[in-house]
């Protein structure tokens, strides 16, 4: 499911609504995100607009930087889009960390990371 809304992010099938807010969410929110998917918890619902009408958008940020000014589109072909109506801040996470960067900052996953209990690479003590 991840991948599938990440490639029609890349694809620019998935795009923003000009009304959308601003990303907000910081580094420590989207690591908080990616311990969820890890731990298999439940990330909420992502609600999609499908439509053809020629609406102002904007493509995700794949190399996002704080106060960037946004380049807006319009659909005057009125082609399919899906406009996000909620679950942008993740969605926008998922894409940063997967496929861009963060203010200059790619972000990676440490799956060792955590307790030493956690670190299945070390012999159990007895």
């Amino acid at each position: 499911m991840i991948s599938n809304l990440i490639t029609q992010i890349d694809n620019q099938d998935i795009v923003l609504p000009a009304i959308q807010r601003d990303f907000v969410w910081k580094e420590e929110r989207i690591t908080t995100l990616f311990d969820s998917i890890m731990r298999g918890y439940p990330l909420g619902i992502v609600l999609l607009w499908e439509t053809y009408l020629d609406i102002k958008y904007r493509e995700f940020e794949k190399d996002y930087q704080p106060e960037s000014k946004y380049i807006f589109k319009d659909n005057s072909t009125n082609k399919r889009i899906k406009l996000v109506l909620d679950g942008q801040q993740r969605l926008q996470s998922l894409s940063i960390a997967l496929n861009g960067s963060l203010d200059g900052k790619e972000l990676y996953l440490d799956v060792l990371s955590g307790k030493t209990a956690d670190d299945f690479s070390r012999p159990l003590k007895n």
